[in-house]
């Protein structure tokens, strides 16, 4: 098992345009992950110090992989076909 922070990042309009998932093999590790993004992101940045920003932690997340990060890419190219 793993943990998901779900993020979203409120723009001053009231729009969500930007959703980011930050996987850890523990909280607080996905939370580092999280964290650092915060930091560095010219969108999320200011939505954390505004107020803007909603997050939710899932978990019981599974860890993705590469070939299931490919199999899920797939299915929505299938779907635009």
């Amino acid at each position: 098992m793993a943990y998901a922070i779900h993020a979203y990042a409120i723009g001053e309009d009231g729009e969500i345009r930007v959703q980011h998932i930050f996987y850890g093999r523990t909280e607080a590790e996905a939370d580092e992950h999280f964290r650092a993004h915060v930091k560095a992101c010219p969108m999320f940045g200011p939505a954390d110090q505004d107020g803007r920003l909603r997050t939710f932690v899932d978990d019981d997340a599974r860890l993705p992989t590469e070939e299931s990060v490919e199999e899920e890419a797939e299915e929505y190219e299938d779907d635009e076909r």
